[in-house]
């Protein structure tokens, strides 16, 4: 473990979405030492089994938003409901600069933050220019969610566009691949693929990062347990 304090870890609940109920989740979740998620859409419904097993909300998504004021209030309804302060968000390629101005209307008028989250190179939000553009075309509403594997997959360096983000960084989706033949992505226990996690977790206390840690894998649908619990325990040797 580096220098830092102990961090509190979260997990996105979609790494568990074999799991349709979320009393199982929730219990999925504390199995693996965790007391925090960021909330997946499928399991949005039925959140009362969280707070039941002590697991914190920390941010809910990924959430598109597109449209106007109403339409965007809407697609934020989970988190208000939920008091959740933090929203993983991806914002559709012909969204204007106008419509990113409603974005952060809307999330100043609810209270809210609102991270991008970066979604490889294939995604128009995905490489460091376009996530430097973002940040300097919005305010303190709009940050960063940086998915670590997905930026390696733009060819990018997640160390850098963390520091890049610097206290526009809202959040890490902590996350890693190695590729197939034909760069396609394949998720793997974070660290033992292209992502150097004490060098991120250095980076990371370099810029005073103090949002939520969320670990992210998406492989074993119907088993990842062993997997995860090798995540957490990698993490863990960092944080």
């Amino acid at each position: 473990m580096n220098g830092s304090a102990r961090r509190d870890l979260a997990i996105q609940t979609y790494c568990l979405r074999g799991f349709t109920d979320s009393r199982v989740v929730a219990q999925k979740v504390a199995e693996l030492g965790l007391a925090h998620v960021e909330l997946a859409g499928s399991h949005a419904g039925d959140t009362t089994p969280f707070p039941a097993a002590g697991i914190g909300i920390v941010s809910t998504g990924v959430v598109e938003l597109a449209g106007g004021a109403d339409a965007m209030r809407a697609s934020l309804a989970v988190a208000r409901r939920l008091g959740v302060g933090l929203v993983s968000v991806d914002f559709p390629p012909a969204f204007s600069p106008e419509a990113f101005r409603t974005a952060e209307r809307v999330a100043g008028e609810l209270g809210l933050r609102l991270a991008v989250h970066n979604h490889g190179g294939g995604h128009w939000l995905g490489s460091q220019a376009m996530l430097e553009l973002l940040l300097q075309s919005t305010g303190a509403e709009i940050g960063v969610m940086l998915d670590t594997a997905w930026a390696i997959d733009a060819r990018a360096d997640p160390i850098e566009l963390a520091r890049l983000a610097g206290d526009r960084l809202y959040g890490v989706h902590v996350k890693d691949f190695v590729y197939r033949q034909g760069r396609e992505p394949i998720d793997v226990v974070v660290g033992s693929g292209n992502l150097d996690l004490p060098g991120l977790a250095a980076a990371l206390d370099r810029i005073g990062f103090d949002g939520p840690l969320i670990l992210e894998y998406e492989g074993d649908v119907r088993d990842p347990m062993p997997a995860l619990h090798r995540c957490v325990q990698a993490m863990r040797s960092v944080w």
